[in-house]
């Protein structure tokens, strides 16, 4: 298991105007942040780390092999459950945005420039897969190996418009299915049920996204993370500290209390009570209620945490800025 059900379980890509908008200190931002709760940590740093440059997105197959992406074409690949990692040769100097396997050994990545790769020999070797566009790509997503979407859009300055492409031949040919709005993070239970979130509304498909519903969240602004953990419940998570629980398949929200007002990147559940929240200035939170309530986990880091990727519910990873990576063995709690 990853952070997605079956094949893995999600994306949004870091897309940052200036690092300096992100606080750095939970007392500065959170004073209800209970200090109890902090320390000590179940996280531990991969030091050194095999990378100083951002990671943007990281995929666990299982306990041993873990693959990470980012900054300047940045693939890493661990063996050995992050003992030793190697750094990956990819033909692109494009920033990566989303790693994804629906095996050991074949996979995809994706970036800026509109960049698809494919490998089927665990990295040694990478095809490019011709997207159709220039804009970013920021998230992919498989439900077997020939069946998948990426989504992406613009940022500041940079080219063409928002985007959903589908294949069903491993990417060989990719299909637009929807346009002009950002896609940051996919999620799908099967090749019909899948979610968006976006940069502005969020989308629901039922028909494996030849048609998209728009549905309200409440969310002040964009969103970057959409997790479900079965056709009804699932989560989604933006800017501001936005957190949001549907009960009935995403057609309605309902907003909770994160707690902070700090960007939350990327979240992960592992039924319909426990779950993990990751997001800027090294917030890592906890629930056990289903996001009425968080806990305030420490992350040993004030750098920005852009996704996580669980194997199961005691063996997760967490990446972010600076080459940062953490693991935990123990279900993100000490023992």
């Amino acid at each position: 298991m990853t952070r997605y059900p079956a094949v893995r379980l999600t994306l949004f890509i870091l897309t940052c105007v200036s690092c300096s908008v992100f606080l750095s200190s939970c007392s500065d931002d959170c004073a209800t942040c209970p200090s109890d709760d902090n320390t000590p940590t179940g996280w531990f740093r991969i030091e050194p780390s095999p990378t100083t440059r951002n990671l943007s997105d990281v995929f666990a197959v299982d306990a041993n092999l873990v693959y990470a992406a980012g900054d300047t074409g940045t693939v890493l690949k661990t063996t050995d459950g992050g003992k030793t990692w190697s750094i990956l040769n990819v033909p692109t100097e494009e920033s990566l945005t989303s790693v994804f396997f629906t095996s050991a050994v074949t996979g995809w990545i994706t970036g800026y420039g509109g960049v698809i790769y494919k490998t089927t020999d665990g990295g040694t070797t990478w095809e490019s897969q011709a997207s159709g566009t220039l804009t970013p790509i920021r998230d992919v997503f498989f439900v077997e190996s020939n069946t998948g979407w990426v989504g992406g859009g613009p940022g500041p300055g940079d080219p063409g418009s928002g985007i959903i492409l589908n294949t069903t031949d491993g990417g060989d040919s990719w299909t637009p299915q929807l346009t002009g709005v950002r896609a940051n993070d996919l999620f799908f239970l099967d090749a019909e049920t899948g979610w968006a979130a976006f940069t502005g509304p969020f989308h629901k498909t039922t028909d494996g996204g030849p048609t998209w519903t728009e549905c309200a969240t409440g969310a002040p602004g964009w969103l970057s993370a959409v997790f479900f953990i079965d056709a009804s419940t699932g989560w989604v998570c933006g800017n501001l500290g936005f957190l949001a629980k549907s009960a009935d398949g995403g057609e309605t929200w309902t907003s909770k209390e994160s707690g902070t007002t700090w960007n939350i990147r990327d979240l992960h559940f592992f039924d319909a009570n426990t779950g993990w929240v990751v997001g800027a200035g090294g917030y890592l939170a906890k629930t056990t209620d289903g996001g009425d309530h968080w806990m305030f986990r420490t992350s040993g880091t004030t750098d920005f945490l852009a996704k996580m990727s669980w194997v199961d519910n005691r063996t997760g990873w967490i990446v972010g800025f600076n080459g940062m990576i953490l693991k935990t063995v123990t279900g993100g709690e000490p023992e």
